[in-house]
């Protein structure tokens, strides 16, 4: 991460998993005073200089959840007072998103409200985990990365419980489904399905289980645990129909009212959760609540958009080759300080084919190398990554394919390949193939086929990641 120009920020609530972040950038946490008036008004001051540059700022959504929404949208002012080069809102566990749509009449839509929010106050990218609805993305008019904690559940799980034959997955209820195959198809065990009614918000009531738990272990698994009476319920009701034991998973642990007394009470053996939402005392003091750290995931999903972006300066940077021929060809858009004037550069290119044709020819052999150069010095679970937009791209085309490699880590690789486990090894190579080298190829099929397809959830986010880097460069000029 050396040499990119950006900086974290968190407002207040959840700074360790923001310091976390950091840590796995190798970073410092950026300079911001979040406090109070005495009437209560929040006031918030950032310590450091942003201007030009990239901010990410850290914020969930949790309790007090209007405290910590107000943070998010006075940081990103001030951010965007203080001229930085683009603002990416990083919500991991985004409130509101239970409010997605009109459950009867009179009622808001809140979540598109607080996406609205977001907007309007000046952020460029949103970045979230497990959102309680995916199309919440499609508020957003902006470019929007979803992120899964998935990776680091299954690693919890295979753990924990080797051996995929005593396990079945459950759903707590019916919108929980798809989650719950997704793991279950992953682990290679089977599905139950806990039938739920709710009379109202908080309250739930379990109907009946779809699946044979008897004498297994049963996982349950949901995207946040808010007040725990779905979980505990459904743990009761697996328990009753023959389950050994149950473990429950959710990404967010909200935990409010009565959850821990609820936890301490219940048939379940442990809840696994995640640091999207920092615990409460009473929760950490819980013996049945574990959490793993999502600190990994959003770091490698910034170091990814970052890295791209430092080998596409460094292309053209003063004095480098790239400019070089840049001059040659087009002097004009050489300033006489030796910089790339990027507002011409992108009037040149904007709406000539012709011209970001060659332009590109004359990058990409540049990045290319410079991206070879970084592989021989990344570490050995790293891997290149052929799957970057145009640089020189002013819209979204055909060609936003196989153009420029950046190194990312193997655990979290970006491809558009959707690598199914139930594909051959040779069907996922030659998927692969078409946009990679065939040595890379190989060793990426190897992995897929090693982890049975456990890439699958990173394709829904792939496009939101080509989109951010895009929309950056032609806003920008360009050339990020």
């Amino acid at each position: 991460m050396n040499g990119t120009d950006f900086v974290v920020f968190s407002g207040n609530s959840n700074q360790p998993l923001a310091r976390e972040i950091c840590e796995y950038l190798e970073m410092p946490l950026g300079k911001c005073e979040v406090g109070k008036f005495s009437d209560g008004e929040i006031q918030i001051e950032i310590g450091e200089n942003v201007r030009g540059r990239d901010v990410f700022l850290v914020q969930s959504t949790s309790t007090p959840v209007n405290d910590h929404l107000m943070e998010m949208l006075i940081m990103i002012d001030a951010a965007r007072r203080a001229s930085a080069a683009s603002i990416t809102a990083v919500m991991p566990y985004f409130g509101y998103a239970r409010q997605d749509r009109k459950v009867a009449p009179r009622t808001p839509i809140t979540a598109r409200l607080i996406a609205d929010l977001v907007t309007s106050a000046g952020a460029d990218r949103f970045v979230s985990m497990d959102l309680h609805a995916g199309q919440i993305q499609g508020f957003f008019d902006m470019p929007s990365d979803h992120l899964y904690a998935a990776p680091v559940f299954l690693d919890h799980m295979r753990k924990r419980f080797p051996d995929p034959g005593e396990m079945v997955v459950i759903s707590p209820d019916a919108g929980g489904v798809e989650r719950a195959r997704a793991m279950a198809k992953r682990l290679g065990c089977t599905l139950a399905i806990v039938d739920k009614r709710r009379t109202k918000a908080n309250v739930a009531e379990v109907m009946n289980l779809l699946g044979d738990v008897k004498g297994k272990s049963c996982l349950m698994l949901d995207d946040m645990v808010d007040t725990a009476g779905t979980l505990t319920q459904g743990a009761k009701a697996v328990i009753e129909h023959g389950a050994r034991r149950v473990v429950a998973y959710a990404v967010h642990p909200v935990l409010s009212g009565p959850a821990i007394q609820r936890l301490e009470e219940s048939a379940l053996e442990e809840l696994v959760v995640t640091n999207t939402v920092q615990l409460s005392p009473a929760a950490k003091a819980c013996k049945k609540v574990t959490q793993l750290s999502v600190a990994r995931i959003f770091g490698e999903l910034g170091a990814l958009v970052i890295d791209a972006d430092e080998m596409a300066r460094l292309a053209v940077a003063p004095g480098s080759e790239g400019l070089e021929q840049i001059r040659k060809r087009w002097p004009h858009v050489v300033s006489a300080d030796g910089t790339l004037d990027r507002p011409a550069m992108a009037a040149l290119s904007f709406n000539d084919e012709a011209t970001r044709e060659a332009l590109n020819a004359i990058v990409h052999p540049i990045v290319r190398k410079l991206a070879a150069d970084r592989e021989a010095k990344a570490k050995p679970n790293q891997i290149v990554v052929h799957d970057v937009p145009l640089l020189f791209e002013s819209g979204f085309s055909k060609e936003c394919d196989a153009n420029v490699v950046v190194i990312a880590p193997l655990e979290i690789r970006i491809e558009r390949v959707q690598a199914r486990s139930d594909l051959s090894r040779d069907k996922i190579e030659r998927r692969i193939a078409a946009q990679m080298d065939p040595a890379e190829a190989r060793k990426l099929a190897d992995y897929v086929i090693e982890n049975d397809g456990s890439l699958e959830h990173l394709r829904a986010r792939t496009e939101a990641v080509y989109r951010a880097l895009l929309k950056r460069r032609t806003l920008r000029g360009g050339v990020a």
